[in-house]
């Protein structure tokens, strides 16, 4: 968290697999609550960020209350604009990335179940960042491989774990996100349970003034796809 001048601004890391719809999602969720947010593409694809719609020439995307840059670095000044800054850094990693994520809430480790994925990710995390890890494995294929297996493959000890979720392979989730980086938006109610429940979580976890009926009020806003 930063905090200045009474302000507290929430900042959370996305790391590893480059595939920003979970990022898309949670910014809506976000801003289904009326919070300003940041969405800063620093990945290789910058998907994210190529997939907005913006002005020509323009080095920023705004979409209600989402906006977003690509590779930006750590600015304060800038980062108090907005009540919640999302760092999606994908399979990047500078300095300037291990700076945000070492004044990051929580970081989202995004893994797949190939090994050499997971392989190239676990190169990303270091021994330097401070921090709240949590991990999100995407597209999992069946129970032949376990998730212990590749928190250990990406060089954790359960314990530095703080939580987990599992996405299963999904056609439609696949779909939802091929739909946004060729349109630029995309309704979150074609989604998945398994990502529905994550993005529920994240009323709790960044968002604890809200009590469940409003965040499941929100959520259904959110799903509805009004991003104002």
């Amino acid at each position: 968290m930063l905090s200045y001048d009474d302000k507290n601004v929430k900042l959370i890391t996305f790391l590893g697999m480059e595939r920003c719809d979970i990022v898309y999602y949670a910014a809506a969720v976000f801003a289904s609550a009326k919070k300003n947010v940041l969405v800063i593409d620093n990945s290789c694809l910058h998907d994210f960020f190529r997939s907005i719609p913006k002005p020509e020439k323009e080095p920023y995307a705004k979409v209600g209350k989402i906006t977003c840059v690509a590779d930006r670095k750590m600015s304060y000044d800038f980062f108090y604009e907005f009540d919640i800054v999302i760092c999606y850094n994908g399979c990047s990693k500078g300095k300037d990335a291990t700076e945000i994520m070492n004044k990051s809430d929580i970081i989202y480790v995004q893994t797949s179940y190939n090994p050499y994925q997971v392989e190239d990710i676990s190169k990303l995390l270091s021994d330097d960042i401070e921090g709240d890890y949590e991990i999100i494995f995407r597209d999992k294929p069946s129970g032949k491989v376990s998730e212990s297996i590749i928190i250990d493959e990406l060089g954790f000890i359960p314990e530095a774990v703080k939580e987990s979720f599992i996405f299963s392979y999904d056609m439609q989730d696949y779909a939802c996100y091929i739909n946004f980086i060729r349109n630029g938006h995309q309704k979150l109610s074609p989604l998945s349970g398994d990502i529905r429940s994550f993005l529920m979580t994240l009323y709790e976890e960044f968002m604890p003034e809200i009590d469940k009926k409003e965040s499941k009020k929100l959520f259904r806003r959110a799903l509805s796809g009004k991003i104002e």
